[in-house]
């Protein structure tokens, strides 16, 4: 099963994890193409939820549908227990504010505190 460079478990395809990566990794470093990154992971692996929820973070017109989606795939049960911290914290962010997102933030960043992008935010 393969890892983020944290050490999270990650379900996507292995093209699929790496264009995860990126887009990631170009979002901490508020780099350009972290959309296109996004989208790669998704058009890679359309099962893979934590793609679907950060395209969802990084692209506004995406977002209604991108988060969707990655609520059905967590739901499945095939996302890994990172997955699903991951979507629901980003779910929560993108549609309900910091605020409201808050606890559920803390508590991603407490079970997953590797995840810089989700510390980040």
């Amino acid at each position: 099963m393969p890892t983020d460079a944290y050490g999270n478990r990650l379900t996507g395809s292995a093209q699929a994890c790496a264009a995860f990566e990126d887009a990631v990794d170009r979002r901490l470093r508020y780099d350009g193409g972290v959309v296109e990154s996004a989208a790669a992971s998704v058009a890679a692996d359309p099962t893979f939820a934590a793609g679907h929820a950060l395209l969802g973070l990084v692209d506004p017109d995406a977002a209604p549908r991108a988060l969707r989606r990655a609520e059905t795939l967590a739901a499945e049960g095939t996302a890994s227990e990172f997955e699903r911290s991951f979507v629901t914290m980003l779910t929560t962010l993108v549609r309900h504010g910091i605020w409201e997102a808050q606890p559920v933030a803390l508590a991603h960043a407490a079970a997953h505190p590797g995840d810089l992008l989700g510390v980040g935010l």
